[in-house]
């Protein structure tokens, strides 16, 4: 198993190809209008003791601190997408199903037959993911045997 470290995951997913990925999956234009216009003229300001910076528009990531499940749900949109579109895909074999990762909210763990395959797919992840704006955070980013054998490294680095 691959635990996944997402570089500022929910802040840096590219707006624009989350509206093609979710128009790609078949949601509704009302309701694609109305995600779209939650996160309009978004943006921050930043405090330093009592100091508030001037306020800036924010182009990327999806809106989070509300009391809903939106960011999670679209955040794991965002992972799919990406899944579908990576060239080597991770993933094990169980009777006749495929399984290839475990997502929620912003954590991602891929499922893969050995350790050997951990750089390959988290190569072809971080390719296609630079597409939504994410990129891998490699120092984070762990292994973790469930199987007989040994334990695989814990270092991973990009190829």
């Amino acid at each position: 198993m691959e635990y996944l470290d997402i570089k500022a995951a929910f802040d840096s997913v590219d707006r624009l190809a989350l509206w093609k990925a979710l128009r790609g999956r078949g949601v509704p234009d009302t309701l694609l209008d109305l995600i779209i216009s939650l996160h309009e003229n978004t943006g921050a300001q930043v405090r330093l003791g009592q100091n508030l910076s001037q306020r800036f528009v924010t182009t990327s990531g999806v809106r989070q601190g509300c009391e809903c499940v939106l960011a999670p749900a679209l955040f794991c949109v965002a992972i799919d997408w990406i899944l579908r579109h990576m060239p080597s895909k991770p993933g094990i074999e169980v009777g006749r199903s495929h399984f290839s990762d475990l997502v929620y909210a912003d954590d991602t763990a891929f499922l893969l037959e050995s350790a050997n395959d951990a750089a390959t797919s988290l190569s072809s992840f971080n390719a296609t993911a630079s597409t939504l704006g994410l990129r891998v955070s490699w120092s984070k980013t762990k292994l973790q045997n469930l199987g007989a054998g040994t334990q695989p490294s814990t270092v991973i680095t990009p190829s």
